[in-house]
């Protein structure tokens, strides 16, 4: 019976055994051998990984290259900044002209390798030719139909962008950004800008310039950021062919001249007689850098060369609620105050008083190329697109006012005035440089502002012991102050915007030796006395009359 029974013997069990370790051990070196499976899933993993971040290496850089309309190498910065913008968490240091990404969670490095490209310095313009005197003088054009254009320069350097140096702060010195707050009507913490060009001819009022408030012991000040930026002056021979190029650039019929990197010059490019040839480096299509951003005192710069300015974006009052006296301290810049609480000051006191109020910050009554700086942008299409600025017509000298509704002015109203003429409303943004809130104001009417410049070689002394702080007959030029001993200077906003709007423009002699802008309200018609491109001299003492104030000027290094 024992022997008809069947079952597994001994040497099958050995052999099913040994088979199942045989596959045992196929399966392990599948699994985990030198091309396992598992090193193979890992392996496309970082392949994948590696794929995704040397495309974000290689779309960045491209973009960097693209923003570069002067040919230039990528620096170590920009391409940082461009990936971060990105998504990308990346550390970008430079080794000679090699760019080398780390990528921070994975710590993988990819390595650019850049090649020369043209000199870090573009080139200097040559000297324009004289253009051939014809009978009766020199050649010359009238200067009243001009086109101003603009292109943003990256960073501290002479190469054009296509966006706008982000602005520039020092919260250590109370200094903050700050956007506007629709429902409540107040400048709250955060970040809203963009300098966006408008189309064509419109006035698109798209623009919104980066707005900071600087806190000086309990009170609040606002600054508008001006970035660095090139400009050239188109001009033409009638109103219609002016307006026709602003519409559609391809329209070039009438143009009669530039001001541009070669100076004042003809259609052809040549020398305009009596101009001085302020031969400048040409950024591409004979644009140049706006002397404000500039380290050259003497044409208006000082401070170095400068990423942008902050402007004040009212005109100065004082910390006090009443009249000040002689030389008194203390200002702040905000809307809805009246301005001309300097009014019983000398200009040397506005100067002093300027620099008083944050000198971390190099605070300075604003110069006569920072308000040009300013009013350029303006009136290029990344403001008002040449569309007038509207006029603070308030003859009680509010700042951020804005236009009257009917009639040459009007008189605060308590009762009104917040619906109706406020900055923030439809009508107070008619006075901004943007038409929105987020522009400077009272740069057309409000007060006549003094600017820190004077001419000199007047036959009076005595007018300069009123500007002594800062000006002198012998006159040198500092980052605080210009001299003109002569009368064309670049990017001033005074001859090469000579007339325009019919707004007059005034250059300085006998004892009228400091000069004024924007105008003020309550005397004027129309457009005569107030704008963007009008000036005005004075002695600079007296103490100056009731409807004179001045704006304040921050640069942060």
């Amino acid at each position: 019976m024992l022997k008809n029974k069947r079952g597994i013997t001994l040497i099958a069990l050995i052999i099913t055994i040994i088979v199942l370790l045989i596959l045992a051990g196929i399966s392990i070196n599948l699994l985990a051998g030198d091309n396992n499976t598992i090193n193979k899933a890992e392996e496309a993993k970082t392949k994948t990984i590696i794929a995704k971040e040397q495309e974000g290496v290689n779309i960045s850089y491209s973009a960097c290259q693209a923003d570069n309309l002067v040919s230039r190498n990528v620096t170590a910065e920009e391409l940082e900044q461009e990936m971060i913008r990105n998504g990308y968490d990346v550390t970008v240091r430079e080794d000679e002209i090699n760019l080398i990404v780390t990528y921070n969670d994975t710590k993988h490095e990819y390595t650019i390798d850049q090649k020369e490209k043209e000199q870090e310095t573009p080139p200097t313009t040559k000297e324009p030719e004289m253009s051939p005197e014809p009978e009766g003088g020199g050649v010359k054009f009238d200067p009243r139909y001009g086109v101003i254009e603009v292109k943003f320069l990256r960073q501290n350097t002479y190469y054009t962008s296509n966006t706008a140096n982000p602005p520039k702060i020092d919260e250590s010195n109370g200094m903050k950004l700050v956007k506007f707050n629709e429902d409540t009507k107040e400048w709250i913490d955060g970040e809203e800008y963009n300098y966006t060009p408008s189309s064509g001819a419109n006035d698109e009022k798209s623009s919104k310039w980066a707005n900071a408030k600087v806190t000086v012991g309990d009170i609040d000040s606002y600054f508008v950021w001006i970035p660095r930026y090139a400009y050239k002056i188109t001009y033409f021979d009638t109103r219609a062919h002016r307006d026709a190029y602003r519409a559609d650039r391809t329209k070039t019929t009438g143009i009669v001249g530039y001001s541009d990197s070669r100076g004042m010059v003809d259609a052809s490019g040549k020398k305009i007689d009596g101009i001085p040839s302020y031969t400048s480096i040409d950024v591409g299509d004979y644009y140049a850098i706006h002397p404000a951003f500039t380290s050259d005192a003497e044409i208006g710069g000082g401070f170095g060369e400068l990423e942008g300015i902050w402007v004040g974006k009212y005109e100065t009052s004082n910390s006090s609620s009443t009249a000040s006296s002689i030389g008194y301290s203390g200002a702040k810049v905000v809307p809805n105050v009246k301005s001309p609480l300097y009014r019983y000051s000398l200009i040397e006191d506005m100067y002093t008083n300027a620099k008083s109020y944050q000198s971390n910050l190099y605070s300075h009554m604003l110069k006569n190329s920072e308000w040009g700086a300013a009013a350029y942008l303006a009136d290029s299409n990344y403001g008002r697109n040449g569309s007038l600025v509207g006029y603070n017509q308030c003859n009680s000298f509010i700042t951020g006012a804005g236009p009257a509704t009917s009639g040459s002015s009007y008189s605060y109203n308590a009762d009104d005035f917040e619906t109706t003429y406020c900055y923030y409303t439809e009508q107070g943004m008619k006075s901004s440089t943007t038409g929105n809130v987020y522009g400077i104001y009272d740069m057309a009417g409000g007060t006549l502002e003094c600017v820190a410049c004077y001419w000199t070689g007047s036959e009076s002394t005595d007018a300069y012991k009123k500007g002594k702080s800062f000006a002198s007959k012998e006159g040198i030029s500092n980052e605080y102050a210009t001299a003109y001993s002569v009368k064309y200077i670049r990017g001033d906003d005074l001859y090469e915007t000579e007339n325009w709007n019919t707004e007059s423009a005034a250059t300085g002699g006998g004892s009228q030796v400091f000069l004024m802008r924007s105008g003020y309200a309550g005397t004027s018609s129309g457009s005569w006395g107030m704008g963007l491109f009008y000036s005005s001299s004075t002695d600079g003492g007296g103490p100056i009359r009731g409807n004179t104030s001045f704006r304040m000027g921050l640069i942060v290094k």
